[in-house]
């Protein structure tokens, strides 16, 4: 019997593993926030007037890679990246974001993509975009340096904001 690796790959940092039912209500949508920001680079999250936030967060890194599970249980947020979030950052990625539960509306090029249950979509960190929570959200994200997908797919560009069921064709393969 192989014993299991206690991390993905070697060199991986599990940086964030966090819930909110251990702090303050007051205190949970700022701390979920905050890790958006940490995980996904820099967005303006609008506070939504609410007693409590309950979610999940994880993230790890490695050789420039980002992958995180996140949820929230509220529909309704949402988040801004314009071009000042984007000034802010120094890194560019694409991102390959995998809803499990719930669903996600997103906003790219004045574009709007519903993103539903087991469907995933490629966004541009370089673009942008809003998004907007669906009940009971639950999101994978594989997060890649923006160099790294332009030299194995010059045109991926073209492909940001085509959802795609995870569920059909060869996108079985992966889930």
């Amino acid at each position: 019997m192989h014993a299991i690796p206690a991390v993905i790959m070697e060199g991986w940092e599990d940086r964030d593993r966090w819930m909110t039912t251990g702090l303050h209500p007051d205190e949970q949508f700022d701390y979920w926030r905050e890790f958006v920001n940490h995980a996904f680079l820099s967005w303006s999250i609008e506070r939504p007037a609410l007693q409590q936030f309950p979610a999940f967060v994880r993230e790890g890194r490695a050789d420039g890679y980002r992958i995180s599970n996140l949820t929230s249980a509220l529909a309704g947020i949402r988040g801004d990246r314009g071009r000042r979030e984007i000034a802010r950052d120094t890194a560019a990625l694409f991102n390959v974001l995998l809803v499990v539960e719930g669903s996600q509306h997103l906003t790219i090029d004045d574009r709007c993509i519903a993103v539903p249950s087991m469907h995933f979509v490629l966004w541009d960190s370089q673009r942008p975009m809003t998004f907007i929570t669906g009940e009971n959200l639950r999101q994978l994200t594989l997060a890649v340096p923006r160099e790294r997908i332009l030299s194995l797919l010059p045109n991926a560009t073209e492909f940001v904001g085509e959802p795609i069921a995870a569920n059909t064709g060869l996108s079985r393969l992966f889930v």
